[in-house]
């Protein structure tokens, strides 16, 4: 996952509330109006980093704004 030099200067600044890693439902209180269809083929190409633990997604919030900030 490449994380680009200003992704790091929000972190700390938008999506505070949420712990570094977040679940797949907390990931779609991040990007509202995103449907169920559209955030697991995120997560199962890679466009959003994640890491599947048994059957649950964890995902880095890091790439939760780096996916944001590429839009």
């Amino acid at each position: 996952m490449e994380i680009k030099e200003n992704t790091l200067e929000y972190y700390n600044l938008i999506f505070k509330d949420f712990p570094d890693v977040v679940n797949v439902k907390q990931l779609k209180q991040m990007i509202p109006d995103t449907g169920n269809n559209k955030i697991y083929k995120l997560l199962k190409t890679g466009e959003i980093y994640s890491k599947r633990i048994d059957k649950k997604y964890k995902i880095p919030k890091i790439s939760v704004i780096s996916y944001i900030m590429k839009k």
